[in-house]
């Protein structure tokens, strides 16, 4: 074995990906408006549930705002955006603004560019429907 193929610098890195989460959310032309999301590291996805150990919902939630490179968390945290959809935090917003199945599917994706393969995904999504 050649550990040279281990060697950061030889391992296919994943890039931020885009996805449209939503059909209802439109840019300027009418599209679906298209959002950038990146890997989560195992340190994120491990603080996280460890965090929210007892509720997968807010694990999903928070890790859905982890991985959001545009909008960002920081977009979610905007005063006048949460305002516009009647939201006290990023958590209430992206709840608002996201209708049950499509942050579940946005889950779904963020999970399968983290490396999850899609029986976890599926297995994953079925349990938070059930909540």
């Amino acid at each position: 074995m050649n550990l040279s193929q281990l060697m950061r610098q030889n391992v296919i890195q994943v890039d931020v990906v885009e996805y449209a989460p939503s059909e209802r959310i439109v840019d300027e032309n009418g599209a679906p408006m298209v959002w950038k999301l990146r890997p989560l590291t195992t340190d994120e996805l491990t603080n996280i549930a460890e965090k929210y150990e007892s509720d997968r919902k807010r694990v999903t939630q928070e890790s859905v705002l982890a991985s959001l490179v545009e909008p960002s968390r920081a977009d979610f945290e905007n005063g006048e955006l949460q305002d516009s959809w009647g939201a006290y935090s990023p958590v209430d917003l992206l709840n608002k603004m996201l209708l049950p199945g499509e942050l579940v599917r946005l889950d779904a994706k963020i999970q399968s560019i983290s490396g999850f393969d899609d029986e976890y995904i599926t297995k994953m999504a079925n349990k938070i429907k059930k909540k």
